[in-house]
């Protein structure tokens, strides 16, 4: 399964890691560990997740306060965005539109965030 990355997260998550990082740089691995755990499981299992509306899941972290919301895709996942939960409910919709996404997959993304640090299986690629 691929997974693609609208370019704004880089952004989304570059500012909740120098939150996490102020706090403490353990702290700030262990949200990066998390956020790409969950996004491999909806890789992996695109449907498990909350559908909030056709085409559109949310996903919630179970340890730290933020979500992110996906598109289903023939061939894996699109990650739109990636929010904190008391941030504005309509902050980042826009990106979500199908058709409005000029993105990057996993494997070309460089330096953005979520790219793995070590191996990350992603069941049925």
């Amino acid at each position: 399964m691929k997974i693609q990355f609208h370019p704004a997260v880089e952004q989304d998550v570059a500012e909740a890691l120098r939150w996490y990082q102020a706090v403490s740089l353990r702290l700030s691995q262990e949200f990066q560990a998390e956020l790409r755990r969950v996004i491999a499981v909806a890789a992996a299992q695109p449907g498990r997740f909350h559908l909030i509306k056709p085409g559109l899941h949310r996903a919630n972290l179970k340890r730290f306060p933020y979500h992110f919301l996906y598109r289903e895709l023939p061939d894996g996942i699109r990650v739109t965005l990636v929010r904190h939960h008391r941030r504005e409910p309509r902050f980042g919709l826009e990106r979500a539109r199908a058709g409005s996404f000029l993105g990057r997959s996993l494997t070309n993304s460089g330096a953005l965030p979520l790219q793995p640090s070590g191996p990350v299986r992603i069941i049925g690629a």
